[in-house]
């Protein structure tokens, strides 16, 4: 089945990158480097004032540093050889002509730095860390040579072959008297990160946990006394030993801090844990790492000791004014970036060189604005700024201004002076240093800004950018999707292209060929042709079965898969942990999503990642816009739509391959966001384009929009619908088309082929979702037309069909009764007698109980008197007997039996059911019941209790009055009454000489006639006229059918009886 997003993409060409390539040769091997000797591998670093070097030798070895001018040479006494290779790839920035060389058993290691530069070695641990400078350090009063001052200890029992020269004993100067106890880590202020780290041991870490400043140089060994400051402490000697090389001087304390040893792992990951939403800032400071939090959390935020693997230090908190803050020594060498998982934020350390470099993306930039109406300022561009804590740092003493912000990523990477604040490189967040007491820090609409009363003095905006930091050096990583890369091109070159990497292929070793083969999918992919891309991967993956373990391998399928509707496999192949994080696969997944129906998540991630999709390549930037279009607009995001389709237009997709496509989606988000008119011209120009998807979606959303706007009426939707019945067949438009068609039937009262084709479209898609909602559909539909006025604008017989093709429909409970006895009642009005008693004795035999259950069998006897049928009257009355009956109903019920015995000649018995009753419509009964079986006596005295007294004198008799008296002299007569006649005559002599039945009364009662003698004529006639009851008869003839039943007292209902199985197909 076509699904509405894979024809947006089927004529697409896509791209993918390949991996990165292998690593080039190593340069500046040294010649006479051997299989022996040891491999170092070598870390490079860029910093805003420096480059660092570090050599990660496994042991303790000695080394000099040198420089000559722009020169620097390393020697290392020793038979190792250095891989350059990262360095070289990476180019550092103030390193160039790095190279090695063995030289007597040494290796050498050159390079140049910048004029005026300068370099500082020191040791951490075993590694050598060489760092070039900007400026050239300040040479010592009394410099050491170096060869002694870096040289690796030698083990107490081992004899130096090589006599150094004797140094000249110098006298130890007397100690000065120490400084007031200052951090000296406030000379560092602003420094770049992992300026200040060093390796230490656990005397250095008590301390760092005292806030003193630790030395980079190693701590004496067990047992040996530690050298007094200033002087220099010799290593033990042999009697005759020369005298060793003076120590070199100690380390200053401006360059000391207080860090933790570096863990014994390469990576932590240390949780942080309010268990409530929290903003956080992350940042560096004289040795320690600290989180502070935007409100106040619980102590069981910070992990506990020993919880952490691989984490030697404790995490304390701190004081932060209306907040909660923590920290913990920040390990030697290693680097932290910050994430967040639900209200976790995580800490990782890695090693400095092991992390990616920062995305530009997330750097807070300060933005001066001079021209702010209450003087110049800075303004710093953050997301969910709500507030500014005041920090006072407990080592170094002063007080900083920290913006924690919710959102992971924003932070500074190097800081940046101004005349009265300084912005602190942060990991997480912005940092303040104020310069100036009256420096104000506050959150705004834009972000957060920094003023004094007045305004900042500010320099010209030429000046700020000469001192501003260098960026950081691009690193362009190689890309998964690389449509370019693939080898898409111009239509009018393909065929040549195509055949020129078929020859390629074959003319590959096949050991490489597998190789080409997956460069040939990608090149079909690029150019849209995904059934031929999946032919060649399946291929590759016959000759070499794991590579689809490989992300590169299962980028090129996804999206062929995508492209060919196998959207399962898509989806797994895209959510491979490989791809995870790719901006390409989430807009292919999101794809996949789509085309499944899952349009929730489909426009979830293409929100995510509109970014991405508006640089996407043509021609498949249309189609995925399309397909993030209408995940927009089924989710009920019409502005999000119009947005996408914007974009599209500019890069003019409307007038392209796709442009039909375009306008259809273009005419669904102006008439979601209120514009139809403009939405019907749209739909107009996608109907009649030569698309034939499209002409076929634009006219049925053109017909929909125009019966909307009353530009055609039902009927005429109904009749333009019907021409595309079969103009699309076979998918999901089909079944959306015919769906629409049979509801525009039952708008224009088509109802027997609005039924006709809701039932056709079940049997066509019978497992779809849909079919069950059509199925509703038709018993509402159903419902509506019998329940409602529906069925009241169709002929009785008509609507007696209806009923009869679709009964199954009929609902359940009171709703589905009401149903029937509605029909019945039209039926009634035709005169349909018989039909109209089965559907009501169907009611009461097998679906009704209780009052309601009289109350119908109550009808039902009255439309079998009406239709002759008096035995069958009295089986209605006899099967829907229930207790509890109404006294009115009940009176009905007796008076309608009464009749239907006396029909079925059982006078007496209905004369002794009415005893008692003196209403008018039993007397009236009790009449034809006399004249039925003869007996005048009793007819003519019930006629008198029906007429009553004669009325005063000048009033006139109406035409029912006037036709009683008749009727009574005619039961007079005939029981030859000459008493009555006579007073009947004085009592309405008078007044029924002023109605239409004078003569027949004059004929009837003339004194001059002989008891007997009366028109025999006349007498007859009137016989024949007489049947009283049958007015009362006629109301049932305009009952209606949805009359209440009349209130009862209480009683328990009689179940209702099962339908025997030959009712099986009976109205349910």
């Amino acid at each position: 089945m076509r699904r509405p997003l894979i024809p947006l993409l089927l004529t697409m060409t896509a791209t993918l990158a390949l991996l990165p390539g292998l690593a080039n040769a190593q340069p500046g091997k040294p010649a006479a480097a051997t299989a022996s000797a040891a491999k170092v591998g070598v870390r490079s670093g860029v910093h805003p004032t420096y480059t660092r070097l570090v050599f990660d030798w496994a042991s303790n070895t000695a080394y000099t540093a040198e420089q000559s001018g722009q020169d620097v040479t390393l020697r290392f006494p020793v038979a190792a050889e250095v891989n350059l290779a990262p360095v070289l790839r990476a180019k550092p920035a103030r390193v160039e002509g790095l190279t090695q060389a063995a030289e007597g058993g040494a290796l050498l290691v050159r390079f140049r730095i910048p004029a005026g530069a300068g370099i500082k070695d020191m040791r951490a641990g075993t590694r050598v860390v060489i760092d070039i400078l900007d400026k050239a350090p300040p040479a010592p009063a009394k410099p050491a040579p170096a060869a002694a001052a870096n040289a690796a200890p030698a083990p107490e029992k081992a004899e130096s072959k090589e006599k150094p020269a004797a140094a000249a004993p110098a006298k130890a100067a007397a100690p000065e008297k120490p400084p007031a106890p200052v951090d000296p880590r406030r000379a560092k202020e602003g420094a770049p990160l992992f300026e200040l780290r060093g390796r230490q041991t656990s005397a250095e870490g008590q301390a760092a946990a005292k806030g003193q400043p630790t030395p980079l140089t190693p701590a004496p060994a067990a047992g040996q006394p530690a050298a007094a400051a200033g002087t220099t402490t010799p290593a033990p000697q042999k009697p005759n030993a020369p005298t060793p090389a003076a120590s070199p001087a100690p380390v200053p304390a401006v360059e000391q801090a207080a860090l933790a040893p570096a863990p014994l792992v390469d990576s932590v990951s240390i949780p942080f844990d309010p268990k409530l939403g929290t903003a956080a800032a992350v940042f560096e400071r004289a040795g320690y790492l600290y989180v502070l939090f935007d409100r106040p959390v619980p102590p069981e935020t910070a992990p506990a000791p020993g919880s952490v693997p691989g984490l030697n230090t404790a995490v304390e908190p701190v004081t932060v004014p209306d907040a909660s803050g923590f920290r913990l020594p920040m390990p030697a060498l290693m680097q932290a970036r910050v994430q967040r998982d639900g209200t976790i934020w995580r800490i990782g350390l890695n090693r400095a060189t092991d992390l990616p470099p920062n995305d530009p993306a997330t750097v807070l930039t300060a933005t001066p604005d001079p021209q702010f109406a209450l003087g110049a300022r800075l303004v710093v561009a953050a997301p969910d700024v709500a507030k500014v804590l005041s920090f006072k740092d407990p080592v170094v003493g002063d007080t900083l201004f920290v913006t924690p912000i919710s959102t992971p990523g924003p932070h500074l990477p190097a800081a940046r002076r101004f005349a009265q604040a300084q912005l602190l490189p942060s990991l997480q967040g912005l940092v303040v240093r104020p310069l100036d007491d009256r420096l104000v820090v506050q959150p705004v609409r834009e972000g957060v800004e920094i003023s004094v009363p007045g305004g900042l003095s500010l320099s010209p905006a030429a000046d700020l950018a000469s001192v501003a930091p260098p960026p950081l050096p691009k690193q362009e990583k190689e890309k998964l999707f690389d449509f370019k890369r693939w080898g898409q091109g111009p239509a009018d070159r393909y065929i040549a292209t195509r055949q020129e990497r078929w020859q390629q292929l074959a003319g590959m070793p096949e050991a490489e060929r597998n190789r080409g083969r997956l460069d040939l999918a990608r090149f079909y992919i690029a150019n849209g042709l995904a059934y031929e891309a999946a032919g060649m991967l399946t291929r590759v993956q016959e000759v070499q079965p794991d590579v689809d373990r490989r992300p590169e391998f299962l980028a090129v399928r996804g999206i062929a898969r995508v492209l060919t509707g196998n959207l399962d496999g898509a989806l797994a192949d895209l959510s491979n942990p490989g791809l995870a994080g790719e901006k390409d696969a989430d807009l292919w997944r999101a794809a996949a999503l789509a085309g499944k129906q899952d349009y929730a998540g489909a426009h979830a991630l293409f929100q995510a990642r509109k970014d991405q999709l508006a640089a996407y390549p043509d021609p498949f930037f249309v189609g995925l816009s399309l397909g993030a279009a209408d995940a927009a607009l089924r989710q009920g995001q019409p502005e999000a739509a119009a947005l996408i389709l914007d974009k599209v237009v500019k890069r003019g997709g409307e007038g392209g391959q796709q442009g039909p496509g375009v306008e259809f989606y273009r005419g669904l988000a102006f008439r979601a966001l209120g514009d139809k008119e403009k939405a019907l011209g749209l739909f107009e120009t996608a109907m009649n384009s030569r698309d034939r998807l499209y002409a076929m979606r634009g006219k049925k959303e053109w017909i929909d929009t125009a019966l909307d706007l009353g530009k055609i009426d039902a009927k005429e939707a109904a009749k333009r619908m019907e021409e595309m019945r079969f103009a699309w067949m076979g998918d999901a438009l089909e079944l959306t088309n015919l769906r629409r068609l049979g509801e525009v039937h039952a708008l224009a009262g088509n109802y027997p082929q609005a039924f006709e084709t809701m039932r056709r479209t079940i049997s066509l898609f019978p497992d779809t979702p849909d079919a069950k909602e059509i199925a509703a559909d038709m018993t509402r539909t159903f419902t509506e037309i019998f329940s409602k006025d529906g069925a009241a604008k169709m002929p009785p017989l008509e609507a007696l069909g209806l009923y009869e093709q679709y009964r199954e429909l009929t609902p359940p409970g009171a709703e589905g009764d009401l149903i029937i006895r509605k029909l019945a009642e039209r039926l009634v009005e035709i005169d349909l007698l018989d039909r109209a008693a089965e559907l009501l004795d169907h009611q009461v035999q097998y679906r009704l109980a209780g009052v309601e259950k009289a109350q119908v069998g109550t009808r039902l006897a009255g439309i079998r008197l009406l239709d002759g049928k008096p035995t069958d009257a009295v089986a209605a009355l006899d099967a829907s007997q229930v207790e509890g009956i109404p006294p009115e109903l009940a009176e009905e019920r007796r008076l309608l039996r009464a009749r239907a015995l006396s029909q079925s000649g059982k006078g007496m018995d209905a004369i002794q059911l009415l005893t008692g009753d003196q209403s008018s419509n039993a007397n009236l009964l009790r009449v034809d019941i006399a004249m039925r079986d003869k007996k005048w006596p009793q007819a003519a005295q019930a006629l008198g209790d029906v007429i009553g007294p004669p009325p005063a004198a000048g009033t006139a008799l109406d035409a029912k009055t006037s036709g009683l008296v008749v009727q009574r002299a005619v039961a007079l007569s005939l029981a030859q009454d000459n008493a009555g006649l006579e007073a009947l005559r004085r009592d309405f002599g008078p007044l029924m000489e002023k109605t239409k039945d004078a003569t027949a009364f004059r004929v009837l009662t003339r004194p001059e006639e002989a008891a007997g003698l009366a028109d025999a004529a006349t007498i007859r006639s009137r016989i024949t006229e007489i049947d009283l009851f049958r007015s009362f008869l006629d109301n049932y003839r305009a009952k209606s059918a949805d009359k209440p039943a009349p209130a009862a007292a209480p009683a328990p209902a009689e179940p209702a009886a099962t339908p025997p199985a030959q009712s099986a197909q009976k109205p349910s």
